[in-house]
């Protein structure tokens, strides 16, 4: 996206924005609402930071007045250290979900629920507010709003909520039920309660604007997910090999077991690399500790670039691995060139090899099913 077409979208006149934001779930949620928006003939404006494989590119400007944007509560600039949210000016407001991130940003979680505490106040009356109910700190938002409020989850009393859930190899069908009736029995091709949450949300934002549900029953089952997002590298030998951006422990924990809805009896891998700020600190070393119940193997990566974490703050990668054997799991600390080395050797037909890195991590998922074609 070059600084002319960026401006060009930004500057628009009269342009409502679809604003999602939230720890993690965003680019999922900001494509979802892209792509049900496009089906339906809006012709959206949108700017994500992923490619969505439906589009093929993370931005597109359209002729309509709607325009969705991935609301980063990441600092804007080195010269700009407010939210990038800020900027965006929502008409719209999806918060998936509050948790503390961006270590190098942010001191604690208080500073983050303060910027989300701002960014409520800017939705005009006329817009909505999409608020996950499940999560307490976005439910602390929703007295906050001068615009209407709509909730979303897998909770009894939320506005948007799903029932008769059926994980299925292919597909996830679930019924859609707005304020307490039938609205849509839908097929969504990704996995997890996360994602189903990822739906409500988008189509509570689609609806807004005007989207039946009809036209969402039909677009979504032909939404084609985002790149490195549970993205499949290959398939060798029936052993399925994932490239996945997750790296907040949720994020992790929520990926994990959207693998195992899908498949309950498959030997799920975890092979997982700290490689952001926040990751690689020891004020996480409890949450990873508990992400990954859901796997069968699990592989720990060296931290990537440690010195970039001052020590007394930096994570222990065999302190993590300790506080993963005591929840009676398989796990290992191994080196990139191990790591291919050891699944290689170990995988069996039907496993689900995981890789999670939100960077390169030495192409490890395309050298696994390099190593496995090859036999190694």
């Amino acid at each position: 996206l070059s600084s002319a077409e960026a401006l060009k979208i930004f500057f628009i006149q009269g342009k409502r924005s679809i604003v999602v934001s939230g720890t993690h779930g965003k680019t999922t949620t900001s494509s979802l609402s892209a792509w049900l928006l496009e089906a339906a003939g809006k012709d959206p404006s949108f700017m994500i930071g992923g490619i969505p494989k439906n589009f093929n590119q993370g931005y597109k400007l359209g002729a309509s007045d709607l325009f969705v944007v991935e609301g980063d509560e990441y600092d804007t600039a080195f010269f700009d250290k407010a939210a990038k949210f800020f900027h965006y000016l929502p008409h719209t407001l999806i918060v998936n979900n509050i948790e503390f991130d961006h270590g190098d940003i942010y001191d604690d979680l208080d500073q983050i629920k303060q910027a989300f505490r701002r960014l409520v106040n800017l939705v005009p009356r006329n817009g909505l507010f999409l608020a996950n109910e499940e999560d307490e700190n976005v439910r602390e938002l929703i007295p906050r709003s001068f615009a209407p409020v709509q909730t979303f989850g897998l909770t009894e009393t939320a506005f948007w909520r799903a029932d008769n859930i059926d994980f299925q190899p292919e597909k996830t069908k679930f019924d859609i039920i707005r304020d307490g009736k039938f609205f849509a029995r839908v097929a969504s091709p990704l996995f997890g309660y996360h994602n189903i949450r990822n739906v409500l949300a988008a189509g509570g934002a689609a609806n807004f604007y005007g989207v039946s549900a009809e036209a969402i029953e039909n677009s979504l089952p032909q939404f084609q997910n985002i790149v490195k997002r549970l993205d499949v590298k290959a398939v060798v030998n029936n052993i399925t090999i994932y490239d996945d951006f997750a790296h907040h422990p949720s994020k992790v924990k929520s990926t994990i077991n959207g693998l195992r809805t899908r498949f309950p009896a498959a030997r799920i891998w975890a092979i997982f690399e700290p490689r952001t700020a926040t990751s690689k600190m020891k004020i996480m070393e409890d949450k990873y500790g508990e992400a990954f119940d859901d796997a069968d193997v699990v592989i720990v990566a060296p931290l990537h670039l440690p010195q970039k974490v001052q020590a007394e703050k930096r994570m222990s990668v065999e302190s993590l691995v300790e506080k993963i054997k005591k929840r009676r799991r398989e796990v290992h600390h191994l080196t990139p060139d191990e790591i291919v080395k050891f699944v290689s050797e170990n995988a069996k037909p039907g496993d689900q090899i995981l890789v999670m890195s939100n960077g390169s991590f030495e192409n490890v998922p395309q050298r696994i099913a390099d190593a496995l074609r090859a036999g190694k």
